[in-house]
């Protein structure tokens, strides 16, 4: 490796030390801590074959999360390192494509990329890992194209298709990579572009399939379109333009950086609001108009930045359009144009003498020590989502989301009453926040008020007819009303949305069990037991409902490998001894009453019936010693009294043992 090389390792992260040592914030529950789909082989499947198992259909970046959580479990520090070390490599192939592409200031450029504060939205959240996954792919599929360009060969196209689908699979937002990749090539050889167009149209088939898939998935899971239907072209077009300049204004002067910015008040009747556009619009008029005295690079460097925001400028609904039209993290890949540009033109200024060099080198360095600072001190409230939240709070009172969260943080650490303000206010200003309507009902059902959170649910359900949350607590107020069979309704339905949410195939199993259905009882504790093999109660369970069934052998089976995780289970070791015992095998019966005696030394009834089991088996001796501490505890107990004569007198006529 080489000095640039390990300098922009070094400073990268340094920079992000704080967000090594943060937990879990906002989407991370859903994504990482309460993801069922992360806990078996069937929940890999799920990742890539199931949409709706997961809160967005990412599921390369969903499969490195599988992979994450067998590896350490649920210790952020682990996912939060991933993140870290994916943007370091990010750094590193900007700065060897930049390289490639002849552009000055590269490494200057890869430096500001680095410790650029508006990208630790991106870095030290977790659940941004398919912002920092998808990038690492989009880059190396450019660096794969440059190759492919030079010297065309299937070989090297297959890869660069290969990376492209990696980017899509682990975020869509880099459906523009044809673009970027035709602004290269129009940039760096417009004679050669001819003959390039029909391997760059052939790419056009992922976008849009990706694009569509999307779409689906947001409509289906976040309903989002509920909040944004009503925008017309006119709306999005000022959204578009104002975006673009915040954007801009982001990267410049990074201050105040928030996850939830207030949304604006879109008016088309408003004159100054078409400032935005006109001015935009001017901007690249411009380039283009002198772009022979400048060169082609600022135009190349404006249209990259543009093109790449364009999944997010308010033209395609998104979920979070919802919350705010902009957020920091969609400025990931977008602000690699500005910031190259910017270098470009520093160094170009060096070169040019128009400044000295030593101050050019100072003004450099100060500015990367600024920005590494503000890295550190922005990557430091994603401590704990209440850091976070609150922090947010503060520099915008009226974010819907960040109430939400708090709320849901708060209700975590059970401050029922102190939770419920804050989806107060996170309906107060978005009336229409499915997930407010539902933890508003949460804390309605803890409160014990379960018909008035019903209406809450209700109205979650209405806004997300399919999604999983709303259905699965309408079934949890419904039961606590006492409305079992409709409570039945809505957990099914709620397994269905979500076949890995171990919690409810339980609830559901309980709930059939009370009324003795017992094949479907059985049947979801199967599915939650597959779900989570390590829940030894559930599986307890589904094992006493096998007995019930007449099934006792699987139950059996089910009660062996509960003592496989958990071999202090008195009653597992107690049952399945005298199983065991019934069944005429004895020799394996022995060590299970032992066990069992050991956990509980009181039980007569086992004491005897190990002894019956040892007796059985010619260890007579031993067999005494057994029914003497079950008459010990149990003075009048008949059996042991029987065996214990019949013990005595076999080692009397026979001798002690076998």
């Amino acid at each position: 490796m080489g000095t640039g090389a390990a300098l922009l390792l070094a400073v990268t992260l340094l920079a992000y030390i704080p967000a090594l040592r943060a937990g879990y914030v906002g989407d991370d529950e859903a994504y990482v801590r309460e993801n069922d789909s992360l806990r078996s082989l069937d929940g890999l499947r799920q990742i890539w074959l199931d949409p709706p198992a997961s809160p967005q259909y990412y599921p390369l970046t969903f499969t490195t999360f599988w992979i994450e959580y067998h590896l350490w479990g649920l210790d952020p520090l682990g996912y939060h390192a991933v993140n870290v070390v994916l943007h370091a490599m990010n750094v590193l192939v900007l700065w060897f494509l930049l390289q490639r592409l002849r552009v000055p200031g590269a490494w200057l450029a890869s430096a500001i990329f680095a410790l650029h504060p508006v990208h630790v939205e991106s870095v030290a959240w977790i659940t941004e890992r398919k912002n920092v996954l998808s990038t690492l792919f989009f880059l190396f599929a450019v660096v794969a194209w440059l190759r492919f360009a030079a010297a065309p060969r299937r070989h090297r196209y297959a890869l660069v298709v290969l990376l492209f689908a990696g980017a899509l699979l682990s975020k869509s937002m880099t459906v523009t990579l044809p673009l970027v990749l035709f602004l290269l090539e129009w940039w760096q050889d417009p004679v050669r572009l001819r003959d390039r167009v029909p391997w760059l149209l052939a790419l056009l088939p992922l976008s849009v399939g990706s694009i569509c898939l999307t779409m689906w998935c947001e409509h289906l899971v976040d309903g989002s379109d509920m909040v944004t239907r009503a925008l017309t072209f006119g709306d999005r077009s000022l959204i578009a333009a104002r975006a673009f300049w915040f954007y801009l204004g982001k990267l410049l002067w990074p201050a105040p950086l928030m996850i939830y910015y207030p949304r604006w008040q879109i008016d088309v009747a408003v004159p100054w609001q078409y400032l935005f556009p006109v001015s935009a619009i001017a901007v690249f008029v411009l380039l283009a108009r002198y772009r022979r005295q400048l060169t082609s690079g600022p135009l190349v460097a404006a249209l990259f930045f543009v093109s790449t925001l364009g999944p997010v400028l308010g033209f395609v609904n998104f979920n979070f359009m919802a919350f705010s039209y902009v957020a920091d993290h969609f400025a990931y890949v977008p602000s690699i144009g500005p910031i190259t540009l910017f270098a470009a033109a520093l160094v170009m200024m060096e070169r040019a003498a128009a400044l000295p060099r030593l101050l050019m080198r100072i003004a450099a360095a100060a500015l990367l020590v600024v920005l590494g600072i503000l890295t550190w001190r922005q990557a430091g409230f994603y401590w704990d989502d209440e850091t976070l939240m609150r922090d947010s709070l503060a520099k915008n009172p009226r974010a819907a989301g960040a109430h939400y969260n708090l709320g849901t943080t708060l209700m975590r650490q059970g401050k029922v009453d102190e939770a419920l303000p804050h989806y107060v206010e996170a309906l107060r200003d978005m009336p229409d926040y499915a997930d407010a309507h539902d933890g508003f009902g949460v804390v309605l059902l803890r409160q014990q008020k379960p018909q008035e959170a019903l209406s809450h649910f209700m109205e979650a359900a209405r806004l997300q007819p399919f999604a999983f949350a709303p259905q699965k607590y309408l079934g949890a107020a419904l039961e606590m009303l006492g409305r079992d069979d409709e409570a039945i309704v809505y957990y099914t339905a709620a397994v269905r949305f979500n076949p890995s949410a171990a919690d409810i195939h339980r609830e559901l199993a309980m709930l059939l069990l009370k009324h003795n259905q017992l094949e479907d009882a059985a049947t979801h504790f199967a599915a939650a037991v597959q779900c989570d093999p390590d829940d030894t109660v559930t599986r307890k369970r589904w094992a006493r409902v096998l007995e019930l069934q007449g099934k006792t052998d699987a139950a059996m089976e089910q009660y062996a490998l509960v003592l496989q995780r958990d071999p202090a289970d008195f009653t597992v070791q107690s049952r399945l001894a005298e199983y065991l015992f019934q069944h005429g095998r004895l020799e394996e019966s022995i060590p299970h009453f032992a066990a069992a005696a050991d956990l509980k030394s009181d039980q007569a009834d086992v004491h005897n019936n190990w002894g019956a089991a040892l007796g059985g088996v010619g260890r007579v001796s031993e067999a005494i010693e057994q029914f003497k501490e079950a008459l010990r505890i149990k003075p009048d107990d008949i059996d042991a009294q029987a065996n214990l004569q019949k013990a005595l007198t076999q080692a009397r006529t026979s001798g002690p043992d076998r």
